[in-house]
């Protein structure tokens, strides 16, 4: 697999509005929070890829083509900074309103029949770089879902 390149490498941020500064329902593209610790991962829609596999029936890989071939749906969520891992007791007021719009996580796992014994979601993707000193080659983030719910996601 060919790594994702960075641009711009090492931390970006684009820092958001003050709470008392968000006025509207959805916060406008321009002011929602971006944080990419390890770089800007740029990935041309034809390389891009998603698959579902481990406790499955059901693989399934689809490229951006084949997902956007899906039906959507949209989300009007909260988008917020869980603060920073390094000082956790630091308050970060990064939040945002905005529209998620996508096909369902939980359509496709359904789609892939996960076996009873599936409990975790893993996802992969494109980051790499360093942090805080430390060379990540990859990050994962795990998510433990209720029985019977997914197997393995990964996205890149």
């Amino acid at each position: 697999m060919t790594r994702a390149v960075l641009d711009p490498a090492g931390p970006f941020m684009r820092a958001p509005l003050q709470p008392h500064q968000l006025s509207e329902r959805v916060t406008p593209e321009p002011d929602v929070i971006v944080l990419c610790h390890l770089g800007v991962a740029r990935i041309r829609a034809e390389d891009w890829s998603l698959s579902i596999d481990g406790l499955a029936r059901r693989r399934l890989r689809l490229d951006m083509a084949e997902l956007r071939r899906r039906p959507r749906t949209e989300v009007t969520t909260i988008h917020q900074c869980c603060g920073s891992p390094l000082r956790p007791e630091v308050p970060t007021r990064r939040i945002a309103n905005v529209v998620w719009t996508g096909v369902r996580l939980s359509d496709l796992i359904a789609e892939c029949e996960p076996q009873p014994a599936a409990r975790f979601l893993w996802s992969t993707g494109a980051d790499h770089g360093v942090f805080e000193g430390e060379t990540l080659s990859g990050v994962a983030k795990r998510a433990t879902l209720p029985a019977g719910v997914p197997a393995r996601y990964s996205g890149r």
